[in-house]
């Protein structure tokens, strides 16, 4: 067990932002932390926290000197300076709120590593001093920037905005709010200490999202590669991000060693057993005298990158960013490899719509969420161990027909439960890849001419058709049950547009801006019902009824209609 201290300090939040800023501190993601997935909603609830001065929770973050994780990220908000970097600090608990905290004072945009992060803008209504969706209001990020002397804007914003006092005053609450941060340190920083990182990670989000897979994702970063392998894997991670900015690092482990390698999925996912399975291939050689792990990976790791390409080709360029599991781009990649394919074109028609059948059955019944590692290694196994002319389909389908009863198809009564399931949350995002998958398929753009099909996902804002604020006016959303606030942002609501668009329709209406905003073409292409006596809020449940059911009868007619 490796020794940890900790030192326990208060840093103001203005503090914070200038440490960042002037790259005093480095703050960086570890590989076992989630992605971030807080939206404009959970941003409004930290921001309120932190002006009326109420608790926020703890942060602890890992300083550390070498490199113990090689797959941390950066975080690089757009307010950075630059200068001499004093301290690395890695976030084991908090990501969340820090970088939303960062967020606020970056213009509602930053990088974490090569991945785009964007949120807001979130405004103050100075007149009812409450936070809004949009650009209507007192810029806040603005006001933050100019009070801390980063911009000449002070005087400006204090023309535009009455009462002024009002706008100041909040941002003074949330520059002077003190955090609790609890500075970790390490007696040596080799892979031993970053798995009791990975460890505290876990104790502290019993409840938190894929911690069942922290073993997985250290596997690598714990030293079970040498420099050679580690430096492969680190170039193969980096390039396959260029293409899938959301990917982690278990899909290529996974792949990478149990189909270019050979190695059983039950060998890989646990730590031990992976160290001893690869050092039992460590040293050996092929016939030109190469490493076979070595020679392997690069062998086998270029299927997986296409396997990435021909989703986003045959779906939409973000389609590997939106995918529930990217464990699915396994088998998909191993067959590419069985047939030494590259490139769509080598794909025959039929041969693509079987592979994005397949893809979204297992995504969308969450067929890899249980015992992964029996029903990936049976995949593998019929993929690889046959010559196949086509895509396997109907014989992947018998695996999941005997795993998961009933997960070969999706029904009008399977879309009809995502009525009341947040599909803007990670528990619903088999639904938001449904829906994402459905709007390229229906050629829909994103309300201000670009088609959803070409976007980054960055570009791609989860809106509500109704407003929360129309549906809740705010005073409302205490009493509110987890039910209601599930279905305002259930799969009848939801659709995908134009981030600043979606700023500008802030609370607006539904009967007052379809069809005004948006033309009767583009309602169509998102499902949405042309009938306008639905477009009133005691219509609703209807409303949702009507385009769950435009959904699924596009559904039917789609390339995706062997799984209806």
């Amino acid at each position: 067990m490796v020794g940890i201290s900790y030192q326990p300090e208060l840093v103001t939040v203005e503090r914070l932002l200038e440490r960042v800023r002037s790259c005093e501190w480095a703050l960086e993601l570890p590989s076992f932390q989630r992605t971030y997935v807080w939206d404009n909603e959970d941003i409004i609830e930290l921001i309120e926290s932190v002006v009326r001065g109420l608790p926020i929770g703890i942060f602890m973050l890992w300083e550390v000197k070498d490199n113990p994780d090689p797959f941390a990220l950066r975080i690089l908000p757009s307010f950075m300076i630059g200068g001499q970097t004093n301290r690395r600090l890695l976030i084991v608990d908090g990501q969340q709120r820090l970088v939303s905290l960062l967020l606020l004072a970056s213009d509602w945009i930053l990088k974490i590593g090569p991945y785009e992060i964007r949120r807001g803008p979130i405004s103050l209504n100075t007149q009812k001093l409450t936070l809004e969706l949009g650009s209507k209001g007192a810029p806040l990020s603005r006001a933050i920037a100019a009070k801390l002397g980063w911009t000449d804007e002070l005087e400006r914003l204090k023309h535009e905005y009455k009462p002024f006092e009002r706008l100041i005053d909040v941002v003074e609450k949330l520059l002077k709010y003190e955090l609790s941060l609890f500075i970790l340190r390490t007696e040596e920083e080799g892979p031993d200490a970053l798995e009791e990182m990975a460890e505290l990670f876990i104790r502290t989000n019993r409840a938190g999202q894929r911690i069942s897979n922290v073993e997985l994702m250290l596997s690598y970063a714990a030293g079970v590669l040498d420099p050679e392998l580690s430096k492969i894997m680190r170039e193969w991670y980096d390039k396959l991000q260029k293409i899938c900015p959301s990917l982690e690092i278990q899909p290529i482990i996974r792949y990478g060693f149990g189909v270019g390698l050979g190695l059983k999925q039950r060998e890989i996912d646990q730590v031990e057993r992976f160290k001893a399975a690869v050092d039992k291939l460590k040293g050996q050689k092929n016939i030109f005298g190469k490493s076979i792990i070595t020679s392997s990976l690069q062998e086998s790791l270029p299927y997986l990158e296409s396997a990435i390409k021909i989703i986003n080709e045959i779906i939409g360029c973000s389609a590997t960013d939106f995918i529930p599991s990217q464990l699915s781009l396994v088998p998909i990649a191993a067959f590419l490899r069985t047939k030494a394919i590259r490139s769509s074109s080598e794909l025959k028609k039929n041969e693509k719509e079987e592979i994005l059948c397949w893809l979204i059955l297992t995504n969308f019944h969450g067929y890899y969420s249980t015992s992964t590692s029996t029903k990936l290694q049976e995949d593998i196994e019929l993929i690889s161990e046959t010559t196949w002319d086509s895509f396997p389909f109907n014989e992947l389908l018998r695996n999941i027909e005997q795993k998961k009863k009933g997960a070969t198809k999706i029904e009008r009564r399977d879309l009809e439960k995502g009525i009341e399931e947040d599909i803007t949350k990670r528990p619903g995002r088999p639904y938001m890849f449904l829906l994402y998958t459905l709007l390229c398929l229906n050629d829909a753009t994103d309300w201000v001419g670009a088609r959803i099909s070409v976007l980054p996902s960055n570009r791609l804002h989860k809106h509500h058709i109704f407003p929360r604020e129309y549906l809740f006016p705010k005073g409302h959303s205490s009493k509110l049950n987890e039910d209601a606030i599930k279905i305002a942002s259930g799969l009848g609501n939801i659709t995908l547009i134009n981030p600043e668009l979606d700023s500008e329709i802030g609370s607006t209406k539904p009967i007052d801006y379809l069809g005004r905003k948006v033309p009767i073409d583009e309602l169509k292409r998102h499902f949405i019902p042309e009938d306008a006596e639905l477009w009133n809020k005691d219509m609703f449940s209807e409303f949702c009824e009507k385009r769950v059911e435009l959904i699924y009868n596009f559904l039917r007619s789609s390339p995706l209609s062997k799984i209806t």
